[in-house]
C-alpha cells in the first residue's frame, strides 16, 4: 500500500486535502486515518430493460455460481442464497450468494485457488484483494451478456462466492 501526501497554500495555511474541515479533523484526530469514498454512481444512461433481461440475470448469476461450485468440487450441498436488491428507484440488481463449508481451511484456501483458476480460464478479469481474509474479485468479460462480478472469499474453512449481475434498470420490482 502507498500514500500519497499534496500540501495546498491557502491564505497562508498550508493545507494537506484542499478540505478545511478535513484538515479541522485530522489536526484533532491525528491518529484516525480519513478515507474519501467515491461518489454514488449515476444509472442515469441506463436504458429501460425487459422483464426477460431480469429473468436472464437472475438464470446467470446462478448459473456462474453454481459452475463456480462444481468446477472445485464442493462437496454435500451449498447453501445458497437469491435476492433481487433495489439499488434506487427502478434500479436493481441480481445477486447469487453460496457457501460451502469445507474439511478445513486449507482445504478452502485450496477451493478459492481453484476458482481463481477456473475465472481466469473463462475470461473474468479476476484480482486479489488487499484483506486480512483471502479475498479476490473478479468481473465477466466485457462481451457476456448480462455483466457479471463475482466476490471469492474464505473465512476460515467456509468457501463464500457471490455473482451479482449488473445494474437493471427496470419498471417493476423483479422480486
Amino acid at each position: 500500500m502507498f500514500s500519497v501526501s499534496v500540501a495546498l497554500v491557502i491564505g497562508g495555511f498550508v493545507s494537506e486535502t484542499g478540505n478545511p474541515l478535513l484538515d479541522a479533523f485530522r489536526r484533532l484526530q491525528p491518529d484516525v486515518d480519513v478515507v474519501v469514498l467515491l461518489p454514488e454512481p449515476s444509472f442515469d444512461l441506463l436504458d429501460l430493460s425487459q422483464p426477460a433481461e431480469a429473468i436472464h440475470a437472475a438464470v446467470a448469476t446462478r448459473a456462474a455460481a453454481m459452475s463456480l461450485a462444481e468446477e472445485v468440487g464442493v462437496a454435500g450441498e451449498p447453501v445458497v442464497l437469491e435476492r433481487w436488491s433495489r439499488l434506487q428507484p427502478q434500479i436493481y440488481r441480481h445477486r447469487t450468494r453460496l457457501r460451502a463449508d469445507l474439511a478445513d481451511p486449507t482445504a478452502a484456501l485450496a477451493a478459492m485457488l481453484d476458482v481463481l483458476d477456473s475465472l481466469n480460464g473463462g475470461g473474468w478479469e479476476a484480482r486479489p484483494v488487499d484483506a486480512p481474509i483471502p479475498w479476490l474479485v473478479a468481473r465477466s468479460p466485457l462481451s457476456s451478456r448480462p455483466l457479471l462480478t463475482a466476490d471469492v472469499a474464505v473465512h476460515g474453512s467456509t468457501l463464500v462466492v457471490t455473482v451479482e449481475s449488473a445494474p437493471l434498470k427496470l419498471e417493476q420490482d423483479p422480486s
